[in-house]
């Protein structure tokens, strides 16, 4: 598909510009930086009127905005465009029952009221919006952005759907630069939604975050898509302030798109949470989920925030529509209750507190296990305790003669620790140790075990 030819129009204020027919590869040469930065600004693609039509009434069109729309595939849109007569006919049916009781209701496609306090209903698709309203105040309040309201959230089946319906929307038929080391799952859920990737190690082995090197992979490349994710699993190794803003200013430069997994964000060790909407909110969607900050992995409740509502209220709401109808409702209730908790007291000019015994004591976990994998002889990336996350990503001593995926077998097969591999990572020679669920004394027996089978290997 990246190689077709294809012509390309654009108009702007009643001028036509045509380009001459050029390869996928050569439009972006072409487009970028000059010619796309006036046709976001006027909105007047030839093709968007669609999108106009569709779009929340609140948006531009963005950089995000017009790429989500051009990069997904035909029936992807012919889904978004669609009419759901269901929806239509639920909405205009709730409000009359609101208001007239003596209305029956046969639109409602569930059981009720036979067993009530065992019945849990469908919810909307993209959440309750008193959730919503929420997570747009927390985000909005937490991280100092503009103010966001809950048409800007999404709620999803956790963070992994949300991944993958981005993926669909921005690199169907493309590929997507993976932030490397990665969560093992990247790449099978980016190859599922039909798209590649590239790997490339943002911050190396050292802690160095490579810009330059970025920078000159998508000259090379014309990629223009990027899944950033910070605080990194498996790395633990969380991006700067600074790093931020020259990754924001690079998107700036090449037009590209950035989706950010934030999933491990609040769960700091060294420096404050932060986010790329702060940096690029014209060109960032970021993905969270409640599961790790919350202690609440099993209820599947992700979010997708963007500064675009059209992106978050109108594209994934069709699409989440057809795929799980509704984000669990119990557990979005679970989260409602620890997020007013929050977010009352950042209206008190409080801290939140719900996370606050929780990161002291991963805290002392991680040190435990960074320390206990430097004493035996590992090198821990980044060369210090990761920054944040649950994970220790170490390097196995270079006296070892043995691949990492057959170094944990042999230690499974000895009954003394497990660990992921880390070229399941991308990251073959290293290993990802997870202390989310490890105790001081598990850690200190996980080091003892380390010793003993280092000592039975003959490294």
């Amino acid at each position: 598909m990246c190689n077709k030819v294809q012509s390309i129009y654009l108009v702007e204020y009643g001028r036509t510009f045509t380009l001459k027919r050029v390869t996928m590869e050569k439009r972006s040469e072409l487009l970028y930086p000059q010619l796309l930065t006036k046709a976001y600004k006027s909105s007047s693609l030839l093709g968007m009127d669609v999108l106009k039509k569709i779009k929340h009434p609140d948006d531009e069109i963005t950089p995000l905005l017009y790429c989500a729309w051009n990069h997904m595939s035909e029936r992807f849109k012919n889904i978004v465009l669609s009419e759901d007569p269901i929806i239509s006919i639920t909405s205009k049916a709730s409000k009359i029952a609101a208001t007239d009781r003596g209305f029956i209701r046969s639109d409602i496609g569930q059981v009720i009221g036979i067993l009530p306090d065992y019945e849990v209903y469908y919810g909307p698709t993209v959440g309750k919006i008193a959730l919503r309203e929420l997570v747009a105040e927390f985000w909005s309040t937490f991280y100092k952005l503009d103010h966001l309201t809950y048409e800007n959230v999404a709620v999803t089946t956790g963070a992994t759907e949300a991944l993958f319906l981005l993926f669909s929307i921005f690199g169907y038929g493309r590929k997507v630069i993976l932030m490397s080391p990665h969560w093992p799952t990247f790449p099978d859920t980016i190859r599922k939604a039909g798209s590649d990737y590239v790997r490339f190690e943002l911050v190396d082995e050292d802690g160095v975050f490579r810009i330059d090197e970025l920078e000159s992979l998508i000259k090379s490349t014309h990629i223009n898509v990027m899944l950033v994710n910070s605080p990194n699993n498996p790395s633990g190794i969380a991006l700067e302030r600074q790093n931020m803003e020259q990754l924001a200013e690079l998107a700036e430069r090449y037009n590209m798109i950035i989706i950010s997994d934030e999933v491990y964000n609040r769960i700091r060790y060294r420096g404050e949470p932060d986010t790329m909407l702060r940096y690029a909110p014209d060109r960032t969607v970021v993905v969270t989920s409640a599961s790790k900050e919350y202690l609440i992995p099993g209820l599947r409740v992700g979010f997708v925030i963007s500064k675009s509502k059209t992106l978050t209220d109108v594209i994934i709401k069709k699409l989440l529509r057809c795929q799980s109808s509704c984000p669990n409702t119990a557990g979005q209730d679970v989260v409602m209750e620890i997020m007013k908790r929050e977010v009352d007291e950042l209206k008190g000019n409080k801290e939140p507190s719900f996370i606050t015994p929780i990161v002291e004591e991963l805290k002392n976990r991680r040190d435990a296990i960074a320390d206990a994998l430097t004493e035996v002889g590992f090198k821990v990336f980044g060369n210090r305790p990761p920054d944040g996350t649950i994970f220790t990503f170490a390097k196995i001593p270079e006296t070892v003669d043995l691949g990492d995926r057959e170094f944990i077998e042999k230690a499974m097969d000895l009954h003394l620790f497990s660990a992921i591999p880390g070229s399941a990572c991308g990251k073959p020679g290293w290993l990802r140790f997870s202390f989310g669920n490890l105790s001081l004394e598990d850690i200190n027996q996980l080091k003892d075990n380390l010793q003993k089978f280092l000592n039975i290997i003959g490294r």
